[in-house]
């Protein structure tokens, strides 16, 4: 990984600010109206017909609910991994749960909702990687409401450079946390460009050098 795109974004958003909403609104594609209706996957169907089910009245639908939900987190190798967290249907989800609580219906309600901060980053993360800008955003702003917009930016960013497909987003992401004032961020920012140079360095030491002709 070259140092100058980590300097580069650390001194634009220092200097002018910068927000990552901005930089991926462009990927954000709206279908126009001759888009086709997608087929609906069949997962998905059964998981949101146990989600009305359980908001009309029937709230021990919340248990296989709660079920799917969780196995789709929690296993990467799975077809339905991150099937069931997009905006729509994890609302859905969690209108389910407030309804087994409004009846007090407790038996699956415990540890029912993402409520933590790393859980909600590594979501996020997850769908940016799979370069779905719009659930991955939707996951960025919970955890801001949960962090705040520095220690937000600034968790997020640590865990998006644990992928090398987010790898780039987390250096942004760190760039905004310092551009908030997060002096970790900074400090993280410059380690990271240092230890590029020292790579860059060791390369070159390493290169032949070429023969006169």
């Amino acid at each position: 990984m070259n140092k100058y795109p980590v300097l580069i974004c650390l001194a634009a958003c220092l200097i002018a600010g910068c927000t990552l909403e901005d930089e991926y609104q462009e990927k954000i594609i709206v279908p126009n109206k001759s888009t086709p209706v997608e087929t609906v996957d069949p997962a998905v169907r059964e998981f949101s017909d146990l989600a009305h089910r359980c908001i009309t009245g029937d709230t021990k639908a919340l248990g296989p609910l709660k079920k799917k939900y969780w196995d789709s987190i929690r296993d990467p190798k799975s077809p339905q991994h991150l099937l069931f967290q997009t905006e729509k249907l994890n609302s859905e989800y969690e209108r389910c749960v407030l309804k087994a609580m409004a009846d007090n219906d407790m038996e699956f309600v415990e540890h029912a909702n993402v409520d933590s901060p790393i859980a909600s980053a590594l979501l996020a993360r997850g769908y940016y990687a799979r370069e779905d800008y719009v659930s991955g955003a939707y996951w960025m702003k919970r955890l801001i409401a949960l962090q705040g917009r520095m220690q937000g930016y600034e968790l997020a960013g640590n865990i998006f450079l644990h992928n090398e497909s987010t790898y780039e987003i987390g250096i942004k992401l760190l760039g905004e946390a310092a551009l908030l004032g997060s002096r970790t961020a900074t400090s993280e920012l410059l380690m990271i460009a240092g230890g590029n140079e020292e790579d860059e360095e060791e390369t070159e030491t390493h290169e032949p050098k070429k023969v006169p002709q």
